[in-house]
Order: structure tokens, then sequence, then C-alpha cells
């Protein structure tokens, strides 16, 4: 089931972008308070989240509701 999850493309692309956003919030102790890099980390955490959760909705037959 997990290899189900993390393989599904939507699910690498966000996070991936999760991880790209997170780094910068980490270069300094001020980056992490920078409005443009939580945003952007915020935003991807989003996508992150809602990627796996169509996907989990998707494998154990949940309708998605779109």
């Amino acid at each position: 089931m997990q290899s189900a999850l993390l393989l599904h493309p939507a699910v690498i692309e966000a996070v991936e972008r999760l991880m790209t956003a997170a780094y910068p919030m980490y270069w300094t102790r001020a980056s992490g308070s920078d409005p443009s890099h939580r945003r952007e980390f915020f935003e991807a955490d989003r996508a992150a989240t809602g990627a796996i959760a169509a996907r989990l909705r998707e494998l154990y037959g949940f309708a998605t509701g779109d």
C-alpha cells in the first residue's frame, strides 16, 4: 500500500515541491520569518497534504468530492 501511495506522480510532485519550499525556511533563523518563504512553504504543505489525501481516498475507494 505504501508504494501505491508514494509512487503516485501527483504525490511525488507535491512532496518534491514541499521539500523545495522547506529548504529556504532553514537557511538562517530569519529565513523562517520571511513572509514569502512562509507562504510558499505553507502552500506547498497544503498541496502535498491534499495530494496524499486524494490518493488515499482513491486507494480506499472513497469519493473524492470533486
